[in-house]
């Protein structure tokens, strides 16, 4: 696996379920999350497999935390800017 800055360039081999054509691609992922010979999923469409996608699985969750911590501090800072206003300091 070439290895850049952030992220590992992966060279991807998949096979075709319904007519058995290999395809090869190419792919960025974080570094270090795959290691030579690594098997994972991949998902494509079945008229187009040459349009592929790595199934990532949880791939979503610092997003999901991040998400929930913004909203968090952005409800502490609306209560907290109502009541400085309810209280005349604004």
């Amino acid at each position: 696996m070439p290895r850049g800055g952030s992220v590992d360039v992966i060279r991807i081999e998949y096979k075709d379920r319904t007519t058995s054509k290999s395809y090869t691609a190419k792919a960025t992922v974080s570094p270090g999350k795959y290691r030579i010979g690594d098997a994972f999923e991949v998902i494509y469409l079945p008229d187009q497999p040459a349009k592929y996608a790595i199934d990532t699985k949880g791939g979503y969750l610092m997003i999901l935390i991040f998400s929930i911590i913004l909203f968090l501090f952005i409800l502490f800072a609306v209560y907290k800017l109502n009541e400085m206003t309810a209280s005349g300091q604004m």
